[in-house]
């Protein structure tokens, strides 16, 4: 087992008021919301897209690390998962939505 050490998330537009989490703060954000996901062919690894609600839900359950006026959110983890967790979860999601050619 290994141990979460952070999930960060950032904010990604002011107009829609999505947050993205990409990869390892990807999968940890869903452990404790449903958020959107994706996977980006662009960075290569899954994305989830995050409304208010969910950050609320995170700030609840979470230890808050850093809070940089709403832009970028920096959550202290302790669960403790499965090291096949985030591969199985980041294939199933590529497999999802595979690339464009």
């Amino acid at each position: 087992m290994k141990t979460l050490m952070a999930a960060a998330l950032m904010m990604f537009g002011a107009m829609t008021g999505l947050y993205l989490a990409f990869g390892l703060s990807a999968f940890y954000t869903t452990m404790l919301t449903e958020p959107g996901q994706s996977y980006s062919e662009e960075m290569q690894m899954p994305v989830t897209l995050l409304r208010q609600e969910h950050i609320n839900i995170l700030k609840q359950n979470l230890r808050l690390v850093k809070d940089l006026n709403t832009q970028y959110y920096l959550f202290k983890m302790d669960t403790a998962i499965g090291d096949s967790g985030y591969d199985s979860w980041a294939y199933q999601l590529r497999l999802r939505y595979p690339q464009k050619n």
